[in-house]
């Protein structure tokens, strides 16, 4: 969106309107909260809360999502983090948001964003792992040379791992424009 629309992204960081969800909304959310459950992660909302939520008409496509997610790679593998906060301030803005699930590797960490969706994510999307990949460098004091970051489209079990993700310094600059 910052290259979309920058004057419209600004606004809506600086007045966040409440949006209306949707059923991949929906779905997106309680796939993710499977997923903390599936590794016993304290979850942001328990099942109760979200109640006022009218249930999803088709449960069949939540139910093929933990299918595919537990024939992938990530289903094997225990991560050393699970939905993540963090608030980071690069540049004079303050990013907020949530790592999905962290895994390491020896000395080396990969963050990975769960998509629900099977459409690919532009180049763009990018940011967003960069950010993440920021963000985990600087809560765990490592050097960012040590964490890669992934996005996973759980409906086609393709995990991208885009190779030029952005410097610290590179973001700053994108914040500066």
């Amino acid at each position: 969106r910052l290259h979309e629309n920058m004057e419209a992204l600004a606004e809506d960081i600086r007045r966040p309107m409440p949006r209306t969800t949707d059923e991949y909304s929906r779905r997106g959310t309680a796939f993710h909260l499977w997923i903390e459950n599936h590794f016993g992660a304290a979850t942001l909302f328990d099942d109760e809360d979200l109640d006022f939520l009218d249930p999803l008409e088709d449960d069949s496509k939540l139910e093929d999502l933990k299918a595919k997610w537990l024939s992938s790679e990530w289903a094997e593998r225990t991560p050393v983090a699970v939905e993540v906060p963090f608030e980071s301030v690069i540049s004079g803005v303050l990013i907020r948001g949530r790592i999905d699930a962290v895994y390491q590797k020896c000395d080396t960490y990969e963050v990975v964003d769960w998509k629900t969706g099977s459409k690919k994510l532009g180049s763009s999307a990018a940011i967003q792992l960069a950010m993440y990949r920021l963000a985990w460098s600087k809560l765990q004091k490592v050097d960012i040379e040590k964490v890669s970051a992934a996005f996973h489209y759980v409906p086609t079990s393709v995990t991208d791992r885009p190779a030029d993700l952005m410097s610290e310094a590179q973001l700053i600059k994108l914040l500066d424009l």
